[in-house]
């Protein structure tokens, strides 16, 4: 049984935070794969109703042996359950203490609030508090994130005979298909549960170790292991094809997980959401996700930590390099102005300058979008150079240019309809952009002038014009369509034109072939007049 009297002053000091959603903490990984597992025709029905018979079994099977925790009953450990449901914003399930000698704990129902966790007698004995509440946040994490019902059938078909009367001849061979779907799934679960325990404990140390105790399933291997040399089996267990026999375990090698979560505990929301820290350089949200999916296919990612920025300048030329990027092509046009804002920005080694090597490679979409999520200032102040930097030389306007532009605008805080308007008509970006970014676009060469100048200093089109050359217009879906309707009615005139013109040689080859048949000096007066024959008398008798 627990070894500890609950911290008071430690578990008040755990930081919740205001609000928080399951996908501020998912690995992107687990909710895609989990979308897909529910769109399938009729899946959650199916599940839901085979299980929903067996699980009654269960729950009454744990009323009858198994110890409810509550206020009276292990009062410790009821005090962290319902910390870790508060610091996750969620309705506790009830928590059960079963006796077995292992150590484990699990999650069990459906989606629906007929969900309960089970925790052994063998995890009460050897973790510590902060250890315990990793693991119990880590089962809340998969009730906040709706995993249960997926998750209980995993854990059916990796130990069918689990519930009562589940062990049918031929089930596992039957049901393989299913299973190496549900276990490809849950494997990127456990990854946003780990993160939800962290959420809870606050304390990665405790985490790491609550991971060794867990997987090796022995209070005194986890205290004598050390991470870096448990990190080099993982190396090596990746360098072979022996690595593939994973497909078929419902979590992954520990290595990994361990990796995954200290990951998580250099991003963005665990340091500026959960542990309130303003200071500390964190990853990305997304290059997290990246890293993490590389560790899971067994590469060792490399990371870099990042912090907000206020730095306008580097903002814009960011901006500047998407769009003259866009249609991947850097033209002179385009460098010479580049060149120009890179000059005039200045700042220090990490402000815009930072971007100059961009200048002979694209810039990924991603960094992209990354400066814009971290820009602290006003973001639509950068968003015309985007727009600017393309509409300056395009090589080409398609849809692919049209959608970047219009997936920036979104990113830089626009809504789906005004980012639209800015992309297709001119006349709306150009009231966009002097309201927003405070600056003017040209509709005839794309260059950036002075809100409420007469004209563009650089082809002295008049500042109220909107007509766009060709060359430079978006066009939408159904302008396409018009104009490849448009094309096909000229066309099917044309072709009729020439159809008609082909009848009517035809018509007149076949007349003039006619006469040709008739002779020369046919019609008319010169038509020779034929001699009648006269019939002979017969003489008479």
């Amino acid at each position: 049984m627990p070894r500890w009297t609950t911290d008071e002053k430690w578990l008040k000091a755990l930081k919740p935070v205001a609000g928080i959603a399951s996908r501020d903490y998912e690995y992107a990984g687990d909710r895609d794969t989990l979308a897909a597992l529910k769109s399938l025709p009729g899946a959650s029905w199916i599940f839901k109703k085979w299980l929903e018979f067996w699980l009654e079994f269960d729950r009454i099977r744990y009323l009858g042996s198994a110890v409810k925790v509550s206020e009276k009953q292990f009062p410790e450990v009821h005090a962290l359950h319902a910390k870790a449901a508060e610091i996750l914003g969620i309705t506790a399930p009830p928590l059960f203490i079963i006796e077995a000698p292992y150590i484990n704990a699990y999650t069990l129902g459906s989606d629906d609030g007929r969900s309960f966790i089970l925790v052994t007698r063998g995890l009460l004995d050897v973790a510590t508090e902060r250890e315990l509440m990793f693991i119990i946040g880590h089962e809340l994490g998969h009730v906040k994130s709706q995993h249960v019902l997926y998750g209980t059938m995993a854990i059916f078909l990796a130990n069918a005979g689990l519930f009562a009367g589940a062990a049918f001849p031929g089930i596992q061979l039957l049901a393989l298909p299913v299973k190496m779907a549900l276990n490809a799934w849950f494997r990127r679960s456990e990854i946003s549960c780990d993160r939800a325990g962290l959420v809870c404990c606050q304390d990665l140390a405790s985490a790491r170790k609550a991971l060794l105790l867990t997987g090796c399933g022995s209070r005194e291997l986890a205290d004598r292991i050390d991470l870096d040399e448990f990190a080099k089996q993982g190396d090596e267990a990746s360098a072979s094809y022996g690595k593939w026999g994973e497909m078929w375990t419902s979590h992954p090698y520990l290595p990994k997980r361990i990796r995954a979560c200290e990951l998580f505990a250099e991003g963005n929301f665990y340091v500026r959401q959960v542990l309130k820290d303003k200071k500390s350089r964190f990853l990305d949200s997304e290059d997290l996700d990246r890293a993490v999916g590389e560790v899971l296919g067994d590469d060792r990612p490399e990371v870099e930590k990042i912090t907000e920025s206020a730095d306008e300048d580097r903002l814009k030329v960011a901006l500047a390099l998407a769009g003259a990027w866009a249609d991947g092509d850097m033209t002179g046009p385009r460098r010479r102005e580049l060149e120009r804002l890179l000059e005039n920005s200045g700042g220090s080694a990490d402000g815009a300058r930072s971007l100059e090597p961009f200048l002979a490679k694209p810039i990924p979409k991603a960094r992209v979008l990354r400066e814009i999520r971290h820009y602290t200032g006003e973001r639509l102040r950068g968003l015309p150079y985007a727009f600017s930097f393309f509409l300056i030389d395009p090589r080409r306007v398609s849809f692919l240019e049209a959608r970047w532009l219009l997936e920036l605008g979104e990113a830089c805080g626009l809504a789906r309809e005004d980012a639209a308007a800015a992309v297709y008509d001119a006349a709306k970006r150009k009231a966009l952009f002097k309201a927003k970014g405070g600056t003017d676009i040209c509709a005839r060469c794309g260059r950036l002038f002075k809100a409420g100048a007469s004209a563009c200093p650089a082809c002295e089109a008049s500042a109220t014009a909107t007509d766009e050359p060709e060359g430079r217009k978006f066009k939408t879906v159904a302008d396409r369509l018009e104009g490849v309707g448009e094309v096909a009615s000229k066309g099917i005139a044309a072709a009729s034109s020439a159809l008609w013109g082909l009848a009517q040689q035809a018509a007149s080859a076949a007349a003039s072939y006619s006469k040709s048949d008739e002779g020369p000096g046919l019609g008319g007066d010169d038509v020779p007049k034929k001699t009648p024959r006269t019939r002979k008398k017969r003489p008479e008798a």
